[in-house]
């Protein structure tokens, strides 16, 4: 299953989407298109497009963005949004489990908007850490996570590479993970 790349996600080089025209939210964030702008820290880099998308998954006429897809520099977008993804076993059908269809994805994904409100005002987050090379996720890993804080929080990725639920907290921020190592 590939994840939906939103507004604020990551790039394997370290930059960070930076526009999404889009007018769908998932979760409280646009969603990013093809075409969408990462920022990118690597000299000479700077501002570039995104330049895949799902070609059979529009929004306003443009593809959305997935996990794995490329930026015009040659990054790989990173999705920080666990809950809905795109799958393509099967029919290809748009899930939010293994076995859903279509149908209830939509259904998931209107659900989802009717409710941004409520969404909004939490940000209980989780991050699957993956290798650079591999892309496999990094399994039993002690890491730490620095919240914007300065507060440090320590743990071992679980069997998928998943850190544990950060607590719940009315507004985004920004941390630092830290692998072991």
């Amino acid at each position: 299953m590939k994840r939906v790349i939103r507004l604020g996600d990551l790039t394997s080089h370290g930059g960070v989407v930076i526009s999404a025209a889009s007018t769908s939210n998932m979760f409280g964030k646009p969603v990013a298109l093809l075409g969408d702008q990462v920022s990118c820290p690597i000299p000479g880099h700077g501002v570039c497009p995104i330049i895949e998308g799902d070609p059979s998954w529009n929004v306003g006429g443009k593809p959305v963005a997935l996990e794995g897809h490329m930026t015009s520099c040659g990054a790989v977008l990173i999705s920080s949004m666990p809950e809905i993804g795109r799958s393509y076993e099967g029919s290809g059908a748009a899930s939010s489990g293994a076995s859903s269809k279509a149908g209830k994805a939509i259904a998931a994904a209107a659900a989802v908007a009717a409710t941004s409100k409520i969404i909004d005002s939490l940000f209980n987050d989780k991050f699957q850490l993956l290798d650079s090379e591999t892309k496999k996720p990094i399994a039993n890993h002690l890491y730490a996570i620095v919240r914007e804080s300065g507060q440090i929080e320590h743990g071992e990725t679980d069997e998928e590479g998943n850190t544990h639920l950060l607590d719940s907290i009315n507004k985004s921020e920004n941390i630092k993970i830290y692998l072991e190592g």
